[in-house]
């Protein structure tokens, strides 16, 4: 099993440490949110992402990752992730670890293939 790490950051205000963070398994990278964030390209990922306003919550057949951030009006993005615990409920984008806010619905089972939209992205270290 790979370790997430970041592979990217985007200062969005230094001075607040507010960033925008990219993190990858080698495969798939999400882009999320992160203030205070003082980390370093390449420092490993441990916990999991959290969803912040996370709403549509669907099973789905299709197991493509990531749809990156639309970040027209805000951070809303939408992902597939496939279910890895139900209580609390994460999800797993490849190796990447990704905390839902809201509850899976009891039809939901570990292993089901979900897409998932949410405001927003953090990744709190």
């Amino acid at each position: 099993m790979t370790i997430p790490w970041v592979c990217n950051i985007i200062w969005l205000e230094p001075e607040a440490e507010e960033a925008l963070v990219t993190i990858t398994d080698g495969q798939h990278t999400v882009t999320c949110f992160a203030q205070p964030f003082c980390g370093t390209v390449g420092d490993k990922v441990h916990e999991p992402l959290r969803t912040f306003e996370c709403g549509q919550i669907a099973r789905t057949v299709n197991r493509s990752s990531f749809r990156q951030p639309s970040v027209r009006l805000g951070w809303t993005q939408e992902f597939v992730g496939i279910v890895v615990n139900k209580i609390p409920p994460i999800l797993r984008v490849g190796e990447i670890p990704i905390g839902l806010d809201v509850a899976l619905s009891g039809d939901l089972q570990i292993g089901d293939s979900v897409t998932v939209g949410a405001d927003r992205i953090d990744y709190i270290k």
